[in-house]
């Protein structure tokens, strides 16, 4: 419970119990002295309300400002630890990629003796081929001119024969 709220609970019973103990007493008092008696007790409650309500503002304005004070470490604390978790992602970032780099570097590596590898098989196997096709045209082409030769043999033989 508010301290405040306690302290105007109690000054308004004891403010009761007095005008109960003055309202009770068999004295002989003019209703003059009783109706100040009671003034008194009125202003002294109004001074008291005014009193707890202050102190209530005051205690108020407190505890806002010690709400806004957490707040504000919360909300620092906070961005400290954002912080924190984005530098330790960049530091994973940077990993990655360093890595993925690397790899990269490897396969690029890796991929050039292959294909080496493949452009001189190709070589080989067109060298191969190349000269399998024209040692068997220059065959076709030899062939041919021994043919051409017989028959120009053959013809030379002919016209000596015909010119005896």
């Amino acid at each position: 419970m508010n301290l405040p709220l306690i302290i105007a609970i109690a000054s308004l019973i004891l403010n009761i119990v007095l005008l109960v103990v003055f309202l009770t007493r068999k004295t002989t008092t003019d209703t003059s002295k009783m109706e100040n008696s009671i003034d008194d007790i009125r202003k002294s409650l109004r001074e008291e309300n005014s009193m707890n309500r202050k102190e209530g503002r005051d205690s108020e304005k407190a505890i806002r400002e010690e709400l806004n004070n957490s707040i504000k470490n919360f909300g620092d604390s906070l961005d400290k630890r954002l912080a924190e978790l984005m530098n330790k992602n960049e530091v994973r970032l940077e990993k990655i990629r360093e890595t993925l780099d690397s790899k990269m570097d490897i396969l690029q590596k890796d991929n050039g003796e292959k294909l080496e590898k493949m452009r001189m098989t190709v070589d080989e196997k067109l060298q191969s081929t190349l000269e399998k096709r024209l040692g068997e045209s220059f065959k076709q082409v030899s062939d041919r001119l021994e043919q051409v030769h017989k028959a120009l043999e053959k013809c030379r033989r002919w016209r000596q024969v015909w010119a005896i």
